[in-house]
């Protein structure tokens, strides 16, 4: 017998990102989005405002102002949840296509000394329900002849879709769509955890938070919470201190971005810089939230079984 093993229940699993009539690709970007929206001082000023109008008068610009606040009327709090819990209530329904998932799939058989013809009537049938539920994506209608060798059905195949994905391809509309870059996963993680260290001790020069948040492998060798002076690492130092800034404001941008509905994307918008000792209070006040949710769900012992 296979051992059972138990997924915590705030933890997100594959059969999140399809429900009977929404479904979304599994990309982590969904993940980063949502916590990019927790560094962002707009989102967050939007969150402690009654109404737009207060907003408006408290960011001081309308503009971005007005996108901000319905970014944050779509999404909602993202402190005081889970993501997990955050993306089955918002996320799938914003980010997602609004029909079933698209399977492959036989539609049809045809065997040999047998009338085929009546299996019209079944490519009409899966026309009218299943792909009509799909949402009429574009698909190929194609012929394997089954006598063939697997090898070459398969490159025969990979011929048709390669030719295929010559034309232009129907994208349905989603509420909220991610920004199409090369904006990488390492870049945003190291973006998120300077900002949290540096909340987590915000009198630290830029050098230490670095090294804390290891945005660098060939100058993190240093001691962050070294007390003595030596000069032949100020070099280092100053890389760091550079890397870092430069980090830190780039990590700004994209959060604003964010919070204003484009991610991930550093396009020009005007910020405001990171309150870090506020951001930090909040932080903390959400993590020992989590603590005690989780200690909760084990007390419980609440989890999903896989066998």
């Amino acid at each position: 017998m296979n051992k059972i093993e138990k997924k915590p229940p705030w933890k997100l699993r594959a059969g999140d990102f399809s429900k009977s009539k929404v479904h979304a690709p599994q990309d982590w970007r969904f993940q980063m989005f949502f916590e990019y929206l927790r560094i962002s001082p707009s989102y967050n000023l939007a969150s402690e405002c009654k109404n737009e109008a207060e907003f408006i008068k408290a960011l001081g610009n309308r503009e971005k102002a007005k996108k901000v606040w319905r970014t944050y009327q779509d999404i909602g709090n993202v402190y005081g949840i889970f993501y997990r819990d955050w993306w089955l209530k918002n996320g799938l329904k914003l980010f997602g296509t609004q029909t079933a998932k698209p399977i492959t799939k036989t539609v049809l058989r045809f065997s040999h000394g047998k009338d085929n013809k009546s299996n019209i009537q079944n490519l009409i049938q899966y026309i009218e329900t299943d792909y009509s539920k799909q949402g009429e994506p574009d698909s190929l209608l194609v012929s394997i002849p089954l006598g063939q060798k697997r090898v070459k059905i398969m490159k025969q195949l990979k011929l048709l879709l390669d030719e295929a994905y010559k034309e232009p391809i129907y994208e349905h509309q989603t509420i909220y769509k991610l920004t199409k870059n090369k904006m990488q996963y390492r870049r945003l993680l190291g973006g998120l955890r300077l900002v949290y260290f540096q909340c987590y001790k915000p009198k630290d020069a830029l050098w230490r938070v670095a090294l804390r948040a290891k945005i660098s492998h060939s100058h993190g060798k240093l001691d962050p919470d070294s007390k003595t002076k030596d000069r032949t690492l100020n070099s280092s130092k100053k890389v760091l201190t550079f890397m870092a800034s430069r980090l830190m404001a780039d990590t700004l941008v994209i959060a604003e971005n964010a919070a204003q509905g484009n991610f991930p994307s550093m396009n020009e918008t005007s910020v405001k810089s990171f309150d870090t000792v506020y951001l930090g209070e909040k932080i903390k006040k959400n993590n020992a939230w989590e603590k005690v949710q989780k200690a909760n769900f084990s007390a419980l012992n609440i989890g999903v079984s896989f066998e």
